[in-house]
C-alpha cells in the first residue's frame, strides 16, 4: 500500500508505485544511489484524493474575458499550501519527450533539487548519459555520449539539453505543485469553467474536481506545464511545453520530501579525459539531440 503523503511539518515519507531499481550508473553522487534513485535528464509536475486520475485532451489557455473571482485565489491558498513547506526534494523520474516532431525514449531520472542547488543523473538502458550538478549561477554538465564537460548557469545547460530553460527553484516548484518560487497570488478571475491565479512571475489554471478544486496547468515565458496526473495532492505526472517544437513528460516514481541533502551531492569530479566545451560553443545544438542516434530516437509514426 501506498504511504500516505508527510503532514505539514510532518516527518516525510518516500512514495513509490513500483519496486524501486537500481540501474548501473557510473555516477558522483553517492547519496543518490544509496537512495536508490536512478538518474535525471531534464531538464525537470493537480489534485485527486483518493486516488490517480489523468487530464483528458491537451490543455490550451483559455481566451475568454476573466470575470474578478476572489474565491480563486481563496483556492491556490488551500492548494499550495503543502508544498510551500518542501525546501528539498529528492525523486526518481521518467522523463520522455520530443524535440523538433522526433520522440527521444524515455530515460531514468535521479534528482535532488533546492531553491538554488540542483544535482541529477540519467541513464538509458542502464547507459549513462549525463551527469549534472551544481548551484543556479554555474553547474556542471559530464555529457558521457561526448565525453565532454561543459558549465554555466543552471536554467541554460537546462535549456541546452532539452529546450526548456529551467533553474532549480522553478524545478522544485514545478515538481511539487506550487509553479513558482513565490506562490503568493496576486490576482484571480474565472474564464469560463477554469479559474486562473496570477503569481509574480507565472499564471496558474484550476479545474473542479470532486467537489473542489484542483491544479490543471501553469504557464510562464513561453512555457506551458499541464499537469496530467495528481495524488492525494501532489503531482504525479505533468507535461511542459514550448511553442510547437519541445515536449517533455516527467513522470514521478519516487520522491523524499525534505531530505537531508549533503554538499557533496552538488558536487563532480571531472574526468581528466572529458574536453571542456564552453557553452556558448554548443549553440543551437542539443545536448540530449533527437535528431540523431545518440539516445535512440524514435521517429514519429
Amino acid at each position: 500500500a501506498q504511504a500516505e503523503p508527510r503532514a505539514c511539518g510532518g516527518r516525510p515519507r518516500r512514495h513509490q508505485d513500483r519496486p524501486p531499481v537500481t540501474p548501473r550508473v557510473v555516477s558522483t553522487l553517492p547519496a543518490v544511489r544509496r537512495a536508490r534513485f536512478a538518474p535525471l535528464s531534464l531538464p525537470l509536475v493537480l489534485v485527486v484524493l483518493g486516488g490517480a486520475a489523468g487530464c483528458a485532451g491537451r490543455f490550451v489557455p483559455p481566451v475568454g474575458p476573466p470575470i474578478p473571482e476572489p474565491a480563486a485565489t481563496t483556492a491556490w491558498d488551500g492548494l499550495s499550501a503543502a508544498c510551500r513547506d518542501v525546501a528539498a526534494l529528492r525523486a526518481e523520474l521518467r522523463v520522455s519527450g520530443e524535440i523538433d516532431g522526433r520522440r527521444f525514449p524515455s530515460l531514468t531520472t535521479g534528482m535532488a533539487v533546492e531553491a538554488d542547488r540542483l544535482a541529477v543523473v540519467a541513464t538509458y538502458s542502464a547507459r549513462p548519459i549525463f551527469n549534472l550538478a551544481g548551484a543556479s549561477d554555474e553547474v556542471t554538465l559530464l555529457d558521457h555520449q561526448e565525453r565532454r564537460v561543459v558549465t554555466g548557469p543552471a536554467a541554460a545547460i537546462v535549456e541546452a539539453l532539452v529546450g526548456v530553460p529551467v533553474d532549480p527553484g522553478r524545478l522544485l516548484a514545478l515538481v511539487t505543485g506550487c509553479v513558482s518560487r513565490d506562490p503568493a497570488p496576486v490576482a484571480g478571475a474565472r474564464i469560463d469553467r477554469l479559474l486562473r491565479v496570477d503569481l509574480a512571475d507565472a499564471v496558474v489554471y484550476l479545474a473542479q474536481a470532486d467537489g473542489g478544486w484542483r491544479l490543471r496547468a501553469a504557464a510562464f515565458d513561453d512555457v506551458i506545464v499541464e499537469y496530467r496526473r495528481v495524488e492525494h495532492g501532489w503531482p504525479r505526472e505533468l507535461e511542459m511545453r514550448r511553442g510547437g517544437r519541445v515536449r517533455l513528460r516527467l513522470r514521478m516514481v519516487e520522491w523524499e520530501r525534505n531530505p537531508i541533502l549533503p554538499a557533496a551531492l552538488f558536487k563532480l569530479t571531472v574526468p581528466a579525459s572529458y574536453i571542456h566545451t564552453p557553452l556558448e560553443a554548443i549553440g543551437d545544438e542539443r545536448l540530449i539531440d533527437a535528431s540523431s542516434n545518440r539516445v535512440a530516437v524514435v521517429p514519429e509514426g
